[in-house]
Parts: C-alpha cells; sequence; structure tokens
C-alpha cells in the first residue's frame, strides 16, 4: 500500500481509514506550505510599507511579470498569477492609480489590452528587490542551499503534477 495515496486500489477500506485516522493537519504539505506562504506574504508586506510603499505582494508579483516582459496581454497576467480576471482587474487598477502601469489597447486586436510599465514602475526595481531578497534570505536562514534547491524542484513538480502541466507517472497514480 502507498502511505502517500490511501486511495490507490491496492488499500482496504479499513487501511485507509486508519490512514486518516492518524492524519495529523500540523504534519499536512498544504498546510505547512500555506502558513510557510501567509507568513512571507505578511513579512513581505510590511517590509513594502516600512519602506514607504503601499502594495500588496499580488501586485508585486504583476510588476515583477512585467520587470521581465513588458506589454504583457492582461490574459497573460491572469494566466500567469493564477488570479482571476476580476482580481486582476483590480489590481491593474490601483497600480494605474498609482502610477506604476498603464494599459493600452493592442495594435493588432482592438480588443485586447496590454500592459506596461511607466518609468516610475521601472524605478521601482531596484527599490523591491533587495527587500524580496531580504525576507527570502531571512526565511531560509540556516538552511543548507541544497536543502532550498531540492525545496524548489519538489514544489515546482507539485506545481506542474497538480497544475496540469505535467501528467503523474508511475504505479502510484490510477
Amino acid at each position: 500500500m502507498n502511505k502517500n495515496r490511501p486511495d490507490t486500489p491496492d488499500s482496504s477500506p479499513d487501511e485507509t481509514a486508519a490512514d486518516f485516522g492518524l492524519f495529523d493537519i500540523e504534519q499536512a504539505l498544504g498546510f505547512v506550505l500555506n502558513r510557510a506562504a501567509i507568513v512571507m506574504r505578511m513579512r513581505l508586506t510590511a517590509m513594502f510599507r516600512s519602506a514607504g510603499y503601499e502594495m500588496s505582494t499580488e501586485e508585486f508579483v504583476i510588476l515583477a511579470r512585467l520587470w521581465a516582459r513588458d506589454g504583457m496581454f492582461q490574459s497573460e497576467i491572469v494566466e500567469q498569477t493564477l488570479k482571476d480576471k476580476t482580481r486582476v482587474t483590480r489590481l491593474l487598477g490601483g497600480l494605474i492609480m498609482r502610477g506604476w502601469i498603464e494599459k493600452r489597447t493592442d495594435e493588432n486586436d482592438r480588443r485586447n489590452f496590454r500592459v506596461y510599465l511607466t518609468e516610475e514602475g521601472r524605478s521601482l526595481r531596484p527599490a523591491l528587490l533587495p527587500l524580496v531578497a531580504a525576507v527570502i534570505a531571512a526565511g531560509s536562514a540556516d538552511i543548507p542551499q541544497e536543502d532550498l534547491d531540492t525545496t524548489v524542484r519538489t514544489l515546482r513538480r507539485i506545481f506542474d503534477n497538480l497544475s496540469g502541466a505535467a501528467e503523474p507517472k508511475g504505479d502510484d497514480y490510477p
């Protein structure tokens, strides 16, 4: 029986019930991962505020995507941030109000908008990235680089497995 997958075909109902009886939320991957993400977001938001930037981590992610590739379609931002269209529209509105980005109609398809950084939005990069690096350094203090690399690689694989980017392989999957 696969202890990580109590619903596998070779497990009996009694074994499945026993596995769930031992379930400890504090040891569940999703629970621990979510708590770590929440604490990182809270720390990063506090760092932004202390540096004089009223910005959420969600807004930072959009800026970071645009620093990597300016002029993205709004639909690409939706896809890359895993946020729904309504949420992205609100986040973009806040960034526009602050003068950090602007939306322009696409030259080839007037029904679509592209999102561009303003000069002020571009100038945020050197100010914000050290704050992000400081939070990452604090969160990963006393953790060997090899362990961090393994963690990131594993989390990317989990994302791929669950997002459909990769099909699960092996005997452990029905």
